[in-house]
C-alpha cells in the first residue's frame, strides 16, 4: 500500500438498496410510484457526483429480495447504503444483513425534502413515510449487534452529506489500514511480540527489520550519495551547529534508512529512542530525515511505542499528512498552553521558516555537541488535530484532542518541538489525561478531523474520548 494516495473519492464504491412498498405500484399511485422514482435517480445521481455506484437494488416484493441476495455475492461494492424510501410491510432486516456481510453499512433515513410541506396530500405522506420503518430497522440492527452510521435527510442536507464523506472516507481507512505495510527495528530489550500482537487484533501484521540489514546498506552509501543528501539538506537547513564528518556520517543513516525503507516498501518504519544499541553499531543515532519530499514514501518514527505508530498511521490514512509526535514536556496556565514534541527522526517540512538548524543529539549525548546530529525547529503555526492511541487489557482506546499551533520563537534548545494552545483550559485538559490514563505521546497534523475520526472510530468499534471544553 502506498498510504500518500490514499483520499481519492471516485474510486470509492458504493451499492444502494432501496426499499418500498410494493402496495404502491397499483394504479391508484401512479403518480407517486414515478415521484419515488425521480427521487432514485437524484440520490444516484448526487452520489455519483464523488462516488462509483457500483450497483442499486430496488427492493419492495419478497422476487425482488431474493434476487438481491442471489446478485449481491459477486458484488464489487466498498459501501452499502440501506435506505427505506416507504414505509414497508417486511423490513427484511435478516436477509439483508445477512446479504452485506461485513461491508461498512449505511443506514438512510430518508426525507424527500429539507422543509416539510404543509399540507400534505395523503400521496405526498406515503412519499416521506420510510422513516418509520427506517426507526424499527435501527432497533433490529442493533439487536443483531449490527455497526452502522444513521443518517438523516434529503439529499439536499450538507451536514448529511458531510457525515456520509466521512464515514465513507473512514471505511476505506479502515480496509487500507490491513494492508499497511509497518516494520520495526530489531532492539533488545523490547517485547516485540507484544507489539506485534496488539495489531494483529487489527488485522495488521508487522515486519521487523533486522539491525544488521541497516548496517550492511549503511556500508553500501557512496560519497556521491553523502554529498547529495548534505546538499538538500544545506537547501533546507543553512545553519550548522556540528562538524562535517559528523554531519557525514548522519547523511548516511539517513540515506540507507530510506533504502531499507524502500527495499521493504514500508508505509512506517519505527525506531528505538535513544538507542544505545544502535549507538554501538553505528556510532550515532540516526537523526536526520531520510526523506525531505512534501509527499514522502515513508513515515519514519523514532519510538517503537505502538499507539504512536498507529497514530501516525490513521492520520496518514485520513488526512495523507506526515504527523508531527509530539510529547508534553511542560504547560503555562497563564498563557494556556502546552509545550512539547520528540527527538529524533520527525517530519522536517512543517518547520516554521527561519527557525530550523542542525544541532547534535543533546539526549544521547549532550557532553559532546558533535556527538550526534538531528534537527532543532519549531512548528509553523495553525489549527490542528492531535491524536494519542493506546493499547488496554480491553483493546484499543483514542483520545483526540485540537487546538492551535501558535506561532512562537524556539523555547526549548536542540529539540524538534511544538507550542500548542488546546481548545480547552490546561486544567481540563491535565483533568482527562489523568482521568483517562493517558499515554506518552500524541500525532498532531494540520486541520480539523475530529468528525473524521469519530466517524473512523465508531466503525471501527473503538472506544474514543474527546478533550474539549
Amino acid at each position: 500500500m502506498n498510504m500518500e494516495d490514499n483520499t481519492v473519492e471516485s474510486q470509492t464504491q458504493v451499492s444502494v438498496i432501496f426499499l418500498y412498498s410494493d402496495h404502491l405500484k397499483k394504479p391508484a399511485f401512479e403518480s407517486i410510484h414515478q415521484e419515488l422514482e425521480a427521487d432514485r435517480r437524484a440520490i444516484l445521481e448526487k452520489l455519483s457526483e464523488k462516488y462509483r455506484i457500483c450497483s442499486h437494488w430496488v427492493v419492495s416484493t419478497n422476487q425482488d429480495l431474493l434476487s438481491f441476495v442471489q446478485a449481491f455475492q459477486s458484488d464489487e461494492s466498498d459501501i452499502v447504503i440501506l435506505l427505506y424510501q416507504t414505509q414497508v410491510e417486511e423490513l427484511h432486516i435478516q436477509e439483508l444483513v445477512a446479504a452485506v456481510g461485513k461491508k461498512p453499512l449505511v443506514t438512510w433515513c430518508y426525507l424527500p425534502w429539507k422543509r416539510a410541506p404543509k399540507p400534505l396530500s395523503y400521496e405526498e405522506y406515503l412519499r416521506a413515510s420510510g422513516a418509520a420503518s427506517m426507526f424499527v430497522a435501527f432497533y433490529e440492527l442493533r439487536k443483531r449487534s449490527v455497526p452502522y452510521l444513521p443518517v438523516f435527510g434529503s439529499i439536499q442536507d450538507a451536514d448529511l452529506l458531510h457525515k456520509l464523506d466521512a464515514f465513507i472516507q473512514s471505511a476505506r481507512v479502515k480496509t487500507q489500514l490491513r494492508r499497511a505495510n509497518i516494520a520495526v527495528l530489531e532492539h533488545t530489550g523490547v517485547k516485540t511480540d507484544e507489539i506485534f500482537k496488539e495489531f494483529q487484533e487489527l488485522g495488521i501484521t508487522l515486519k521487523e527489520v533486522h539491525l544488521t540489514e541497516y548496517q550492511e546498506e549503511v556500508t553500501k552509501v557512496s560519497e556521491d550519495e553523502v554529498a547529495e543528501y548534505v546538499q538538500q539538506l544545506r537547501e533546507h537547513v543553512p545553519d550548522l551547529m556540528v562538524t562535517i564528518p559528523t554531519l557525514q556520517l548522519g547523511a548516511k543513516l539517513s540515506v540507507a534508512l530510506r533504502r531499507v525503507a524502500f527495499q521493504n516498501n514500508l508505509d512506517v518504519l519505527a525506531l528505538p529512542a535513544h538507542s544505545a544499541e544502535i549507538r554501538k553499531a553505528l556510532k550515532i543515532c540516526p537523526g536526520l530525515p531520510p526523506e525531505w519530499s512534501d509527499n514522502p514514501h515513508t513515515i519514519y518514527l523514532t519510538t517503537l511505542d505502538p499507539g504512536a505508530i498507529l497514530s501516525s498511521v490513521l492520520l496518514r490514512l485520513v488526512t495523507g499528512q506526515v504527523g508531527f509526535l509530539f510529547k508534553a514536556w511542560f504547560w503555562d496556565k497563564a498563557r494556556n498552553i502546552l509545550v512539547g514534541g520528540h527527538t529524533g527522526l520527525q517530519f522536517p517540512n512543517i518547520s516554521a521558516p527561519k527557525l530550523s538548524l542542525v544541532c547534535g543529539d543533546y539526549y544521547c549525548n549532550r557532553a559532546d555537541p558533535d556527538g550526534g546530529v538531528q534537527l532543532e525547529f519549531i512548528a509553523k503555526p495553525g489549527r490542528v488535530t492531535m491524536l494519542q492511541m493506546e493499547y488496554r487489557s480491553d483493546g484499543w482506546k483514542a483520545l483526540i484532542t485540537s487546538g492551535m499551533c501558535l506561532e512562537s520563537e524556539l523555547w526549548v534548545e536542540g529539540l524538534p518541538q511544538a507550542v500548542i494552545r488546546p481548545d480547552c483550559t490546561i486544567d481540563h485538559y491535565l483533568d482527562v489525561v489523568s482521568a483517562t490514563g493517558s499515554g506518552r505521546n500524541w500525532v498532531m497534523i494540520y486541520g480539523s478531523v475530529i468528525d473524521e475520526l469519530k466517524a473512523l472510530f465508531e466503525l471501527m468499534q473503538i472506544p474514543f474520548d474527546i478533550i474539549q471544553q
